[in-house]
């Protein structure tokens, strides 16, 4: 019984963390969903399974509006590029200290041909 002891413990703690990998399953309502702390909190959760588990290239761009809504910014007219923002925090200022966004550039005819995780400011 004394070894039993150990044993369960160190499993119950691996099935713990392992539950807890700090990521969920896409859905547009959650990767849409905002509060007034973080703009987007649920999109480094659902980023993962987004990539791995959705073709997105090939898609249009009405069709990845329609699958993520609306981007959080677009490049300049001239550009071939769309932003969804999965991050920002914020220092003690109003300037943030690390950002992570999803970039998907596309075609002259509309066609998500690529897309990077870009983290201009890292931690």
């Amino acid at each position: 019984m004394k070894i039993l002891t150990p044993i369960l413990i160190l499993f119950s703690a691996f099935f713990g963390i392992a539950c807890n990998n700090n990521s969920s399953k896409f859905n547009k309502e959650g990767w849409c969903r905002t509060d007034n702390l973080q703009a987007h909190p649920h999109r480094a959760k659902m980023l993962n399974d987004l990539l791995k588990n959705n073709t997105l290239k090939g898609l249009t761009i009405s069709q990845l509006i329609d699958k993520l809504g609306n981007p959080d910014f677009n490049t300049p007219s001239d550009s071939n590029k769309i932003y969804y923002n999965i991050i920002t925090e914020y220092g003690l200022d109003i300037d943030p200290v690390y950002s992570k966004n999803l970039i998907f550039t596309y075609s002259p005819d509309s066609i998500i041909t690529n897309f990077m995780i870009d983290e201009p400011l890292s931690k």
